[in-house]
């Protein structure tokens, strides 16, 4: 999927209204994918947490405030939105992957809730978009961000660890294993 966005945004000017259904594409083939039984048994060895620390990379989402804050490029809408969202997931992200590899109290709805956070926050970020408007975002290399690393990338480091843990679970392993 990178190097398909990568080609498509060296190719092609695009609009936020494409993004959406084009970031749409990596999320279900790998929804789909998660169910076929090789890669259901494969996804059952990964520890859960390893998959929630991943979503640490969110922090990198500091950018939209920057790039609001240091050159008013990005409106104060969208990188409010987009980049306390980000900032907020990829923290909490280190104390949910800890309760999870403990098996602490609770630790299954932590995931949860963190997993609808972050979910939610990579909707928001698009609606944000287009209610106030983040036109520096379809310009190369910062338009991979919304084409790839954020929703698609996102919303699938959400799910995965979810499918997982149900794997896991479903299978008599433990889950924090």
């Amino acid at each position: 999927w990178f190097a398909v966005a990568l080609i498509t945004v060296f190719f092609f000017e695009l609009d936020f209204p494409i993004f959406c259904p084009l970031s749409a594409i990596p999320i279900v083939t790998i929804l789909f994918l998660s169910f076929r039984d090789d890669m259901a048994e494969l996804l059952a060895h990964i520890p859960t947490h390893w998959m929630v620390y991943l979503s640490t990379y969110r922090t990198a989402g500091a950018i939209f405030l920057f790039m609001y804050y240091a050159s008013g490029s990005l409106s104060e809408g969208f990188a409010m939105n987009a980049g306390w969202g980000d900032v907020l997931t990829g923290v909490l992200a280190l104390p949910v992957g800890y309760m999870v590899m403990r098996g602490m109290p609770f630790h299954m709805t932590a995931l949860i809730i963190w997993s609808f956070i972050g979910i939610g926050d990579l909707f928001l970020a698009p609606a944000s978009a287009f209610m106030y408007g983040a036109e520096s975002l379809v310009e190369f290399p910062i338009n991979l961000i919304p084409l790839w690393l954020g929703p698609p990338f996102g919303i699938s480091l959400h799910i995965l660890p979810l499918r997982v843990y149900f794997l896991r679970r479903t299978e008599g392993a433990v889950a924090t294993a």
